[in-house]
């Protein structure tokens, strides 16, 4: 899917990001050393589903995020993939409830992705790049919708999300808009299997 502007108040936005992407790394820390504690598992939920609301629900078509935004992002999701990747990888030290958040939430499996204009005065196709930016893929792969939203030529992209890595499901962590499927992962070149072009629609 596309690369997106956000709305509102960035600095606040921006904000709220970096305070959950914090309050995730203090927690995986502290679980390193301490035992589980519901509420600082209650609270871990409510930072996660705030800011995957926000990432989901103030977004234009076919914009990109701006700077600050996207390294906002970017923390946060770093931070809660190593909190995910913890527990399962040693989950004999992770309470149920965490557990259950771990299994939920990694994905593996085919994903897709479009990039395209939000204005009718564009229409040259934007070229792939790769790198380790988490941005928004969906599970089916064709959206009408985005692609009413979106002019000139998209770039259609198929990724298969296996072996070492994984995606974040925000469709099994219920944050997702339910015409989106949606998965957050980079683009990284050896995962892309398939690029093309799509000029008349």
């Amino acid at each position: 899917m596309e690369d997106v502007l956000w709305s509102g108040e960035l600095d606040n936005i921006a904000g709220i990001t970096l305070n959950a992407a914090n309050y995730i790394y203090n927690y995986r820390q502290k679980r390193k050393t301490t035992k589980f504690i519901l509420d600082n598992y209650n609270q871990l939920e409510n930072v996660i589903s705030t800011v995957l609301g926000i990432w989901t629900g103030h977004t234009y078509v076919g914009e990109r995020k701006q700077e600050k935004i996207k390294k906002a992002f970017q923390k946060f999701f770093v931070n809660f993939m190593d909190l995910l990747l913890d527990i399962k990888n040693y989950s004999e030290n992770y309470a149920l409830k965490e557990k259950q958040l771990s299994k939920k939430a990694l994905f593996q499996g085919t994903v897709y992705r479009l990039l395209g204009h939000n204005t009718a005065d564009k229409n040259e196709k934007i070229e792939q790049t790769f790198d380790d930016i988490y941005v928004s893929w969906s599970k089916i792969p064709q959206n009408s919708y985005f692609e009413s939203k979106l002019y000139g030529v998209i770039t259609w992209i198929k990724c298969i999300i296996s072996v070492k890595y994984f995606g974040i499901d925000l469709t099994a962590l219920q944050c997702s808009r339910s015409n989106e499927q949606e998965i957050v992962f980079p683009t990284i070149e050896e995962c892309i299997t398939e690029i093309k072009y799509i000029e008349e629609r």
